[in-house]
Formats: C-alpha cells, sequence, structure tokens
C-alpha cells in the first residue's frame, strides 16, 4: 500500500511543518521525528516510481539536517545520505558525481558517497575510476574491537543487532559496489557470490523504519542473475523480494521478464497485469529491477 503510505506521511509531514513553525519548537522532534516522515515519503514514492516525488523528497531531508550536528550523529549522516540513494535508485550518476566530498569525520555519510560513486563511474564505463573509489570505501570498514579476556554482560538481542548495522551496511555497500564492476565487466560468477553475500547481509539487519538500506540487494541480484543468462535462478530471488516488500513494482518487473524468457507465458502475463498495476503512478521506464 505504497501510496496511502506516501500520502499519510504527507499528511504527516504538513502537522509537523504547522507545530514547528507555530511552537518553534526545538531538539530532537524536529531533528529525528520530522525528517523520519520526510524520509519514509521518499522510501513509499521509490517503489512506486515516482522519482520526482521521491528525489525531492530525499533533498528535503538533507536539507533539514544541521550540519555542523552531524558530524557525530551516524543518524543525522544517514539523513544526509538520502539523496545520494535516491540518485542511486533512479540512475542519477551526474548528480552523484558532482556531489561534494565532505570532511572525513562524515565516516557514515562517506559510505554512501563513496558506494554511489563507484556505481555512477562503473555505469559510464570508467571501471579504473569505479575501482578507486571501492578502495577508498574498503578503507572506511567498521574498525573491529579488540577481544578481551574480562567477561562481559551477555548483550540482548537488540542490543546485538544493533551492534551488526554498521559492519552490515559496509557489507552492503561494498559487496554491492565491486558486484556492479564485476557485471560491468561480464565476471559474474563473481558478482553473483558478491551480491548473494550482500543479500545475506541485509537479511540480517535489524529492523528499521524505513529499512536500513535503501534498496533491496535481491533487485540488483536478479538483475545480475538475468544478465549472466540464469532466469530460473532469479525467479526465487524476486518471488522473496515480493514476499518481503509485496506489489513492488521493481521485482515484479524482474520477475515478469524471467517468467517470459523461460517461456511461462500465462504467468507472465499476471505478473506483467500486476506490474502494471503497481507502475501506473510512475514517472520512469524500467528495463531492468535496478538503474
Amino acid at each position: 500500500r505504497y501510496e496511502d503510505a506516501a500520502n499519510s506521511n504527507i499528511r504527516a509531514i504538513e502537522a509537523d511543518e504547522d507545530y514547528i513553525s507555530q511552537c518553534q519548537a526545538q531538539g530532537v522532534y524536529p531533528l529525528g521525528y520530522y525528517p523520519h516522515n520526510i524520509h519514509f515519503l521518499w522510501m513509499a514514492a521509490s517503489f512506486q516510481g515516482k522519482s520526482a516525488q521521491a528525489i525531492d523528497a530525499a533533498e528535503k531531508v538533507a536539507n533539514k539536517v544541521p550540519v555542523g550536528m552531524a558530524n557525530n550523529m551516524n543518524y543525522l549522516q544517514e539523513f544526509l545520505a538520502v539523496p545520494l540513494q535516491a540518485y542511486v535508485r533512479f540512475g542519477r550518476w551526474n548528480d552523484i558525481l558532482t556531489t561534494p566530498v565532505p570532511a572525513e569525520d562524515f565516516l557514515q555519510y562517506r559510505l554512501f558517497l563513496h558506494y554511489a560513486r563507484s556505481i555512477a563511474f562503473t555505469r559510464k564505463g570508467l571501471y579504473d575510476k569505479a575501482q578507486g573509489e571501492i578502495d577508498v570505501l574498503k578503507e572506511l570498514a567498521p574498525e573491529k574491537e579488540e577481544v578481551s579476556d574480562e567477561p562481559t554482560e551477555p548483550m540482548s538481542p537488540s542490543d546485538s543487532m544493533a551492534a551488526r548495522a554498521p559492519d552490515n551496511v559496509f557489507k552492503i555497500a561494498s559487496n554491492i559496489a565491486m558486484a556492479e564492476r564485476a557485471a560491468a565487466l561480464n565476471n559474474y560468477a563473481e558478482a553473483i557470490t558478491l551480491l548473494e553475500a550482500a543479500v545475506e547481509a541485509e537479511d540480517d539487519l535489524p529492523y528499521s523504519e524505513p529499512p536500513i538500506w535503501h534498496q533491496p540487494v535481491r533487485h540488483v541480484l536478479g538483475a545480475v542473475l538475468m544478465e549472466a543468462g540464469k532466469y530460473e535462478a532469479a525467479i526465487p530471488v524476486y518471488e522473496q523480494d515480493l514476499k518481503n516488500n509485496r506489489d513492488n513494482g521493481w521485482a515484479l518487473l524482474g520477475l515478469y521478464q524471467c517468467l517470459e524468457k523461460i517461456g511461462e507465458t500465462q504467468e507472465a502475463s499476471k505478473v506483467k497485469a500486476a506490474f502494471d498495476r503497481a507502475w501506473k503512478d510512475a514517472d520512469v521506464e524500467l528495463t531492468t529491477s535496478r538503474f
């Protein structure tokens, strides 16, 4: 119900802006709750293929972040990075490559920036530059805490999952960046292995709204499997994504294309009808399940 999600968050944003304006609200509400609703709008619009609305919301999220506070607050850096995620989602490669590189202490933001730049360079056929971004990205790997012999209190399940999030986000970003470059160079076996590892890391992320990772990795894995001619292997990838994110047009398109390729025309026509419904308000045309 992506349209309902978008509309409810538009109403929430309007209510927030009215409240913040009238009450001159300070602190966590305008910093966290208000951008959170705009963030939700970006995600809902992205699943509908509404690139203009999604990118507008993404840029608005970032514009609401006080940059001076973001260098030591990871969640604010994640808000700053939402435009980069929108540009990757909708293939806005020049917008990525003209985004300024921030100060070194913006580690979370820089992770998304170098991931996005590597994909943009790959799409432009500049594979050496893409590798350069991947090399920088690898330097941003989360530091492992030293193992101590001292006994420690056991972590709760929620604390344990939260501790895994930065490491898993790095794994997802770096593996997708390397996989996209490998696939562009026809190294499909390497690309598929990397993306399968990224899917595993994404599945292990803690629950969050919107999800911590901006684009389902299965949309990328399915597309690369299709490029490799592995249509039957791509089908369960898309089917699982549709269980995770029901009726989303990205996965429906991929599933339809796979079914067509293997001659399942009757089932393909049903999926195509579902895709047409899901994509009826989109302002972009898809050729695969990712740009």
